[in-house]
């Protein structure tokens, strides 16, 4: 039933006009008003014209209350499954507005983000690294376990935190600035951060904390003004390294230190190391001979050639050659 005695030509167009479906029910309840929206959206409630019957839809089990959305003494209700939303709104003389509203695009949409943000989610977590993403607001959205253990973060550092508040935490840890001192420092280095992000180049940091933990930071900003970071917890390989670079330097020190000449060569017999013992008696003043063949640096055929022979048979179970052999150095010394 559709009548426009009681609202007039020009309100009847608007409310026709709208997206949403319009009823208007008089004192008794009866239909007063009805725009085509409105028929086609009641149909998926059953059809009623009676508005108590909507009134007992949005008191169902079923029915969702949104008590913020409500524009009048009633509260916004979902109905259909969520896909529709009703609005009750009491009018003057004892009459009832009530608006439906098809948000089923808006709650599919709604849907689908839930669905891949648990996506994200799961797979973050998954993630052996720590992960953040800051929105362009610069606010922390998303985050899995591994970057809130990365520095130990209080809990009241949370998604929705602005980025800048992590950055003045690290700070605080590592240099013990407070204050007004350490809110300069926290935007100082954030503006550095995305600075250097600029025109896709990726940022990098690296953190030794006080637990002997040393981890990676690596930044990218996303094309909308998003902020990436990987943290990666490096421990172990920068201990490793250090291992090695400690071993080569007792090894240098060792070698370089031996009176008795000392070389190495590789399988083409060509120089690949020689101690500074080795290097006087060979190299001329200010000359290279690494990379030079062995029998260059002999100068005697027959030698090289035996020697030669000699390394040649070298294996895994045999690793060792001797020989006595006579060379004679740049300065003419028989050695």
């Amino acid at each position: 039933m559709t009548s426009t005695d009681e609202l007039g030509p020009v309100l009847s167009e608007a409310l026709a006009a709208m997206e949403d479906g319009v009823a208007v029910f008089a004192e008794d309840d009866a239909l007063v008003f009805a725009n085509a929206r409105f028929s086609a959206l009641a149909e998926r409630l059953g059809g009623s014209a009676d508005v108590r019957a909507y009134a007992d839809l949005c008191a169902a089990p079923g029915a969702e209350a949104l008590p913020e959305a409500s524009t009048g003494a009633v509260p916004d209700i979902l109905l259909s499954g969520g896909e529709l939303r009703c609005r009750l709104i009491p009018l003057d003389e004892g009459r009832a507005l009530l608006i439906l509203s098809d948000i089923s695009a808006q709650v599919q949409a709604e849907r689908l983000s839930r669905a891949r943000a648990d996506q994200l989610a799961a797979i973050l977590e998954h993630v052996p690294h720590g992960v953040s993403y800051l929105g362009a607001d610069g606010r922390l959205e998303v985050a899995n376990d591994e970057f809130f253990s990365s520095f130990d973060f209080p809990p009241d550092l949370t998604a929705g935190t602005q980025g800048l508040d992590f950055t003045r935490e690290i700070l605080r840890r590592q240099t013990g600035l407070e204050g007004d001192a350490l809110d300069r420092a926290a935007d100082a280095r954030l503006a550095r951060i995305y600075r250097e992000c600029e025109n896709g180049a990726v940022s990098q940091d690296t953190e030794w904390l006080d637990d002997g933990r040393v981890i990676e930071i690596r930044r990218r900003l996303t094309p909308q003004g998003s902020l990436v970071e990987t943290y990666i917890d490096v421990t172990d390989r920068e201990n490793a390294l250090e291992e090695a670079q400690r071993a080569v330097r007792q090894y240098r020190a060792v070698v370089e230190d031996q009176t008795e000449m000392i070389c190495r060569f590789d399988p083409a017999f060509r120089l690949t190391f020689a101690n500074s013992a080795y290097r006087a008696a060979f190299a001329e003043p200010g000359g290279e001979i690494l990379g030079r063949s062995l029998f260059e640096i002999l100068g005697d055929e027959a030698l090289g050639e035996e020697i030669g022979a000699g390394l040649s048979r070298l294996s895994a179970e045999r690793p060792v050659f001797t020989g006595t052999f006579r060379e004679t150095t740049r300065q003419g010394d028989a050695v």
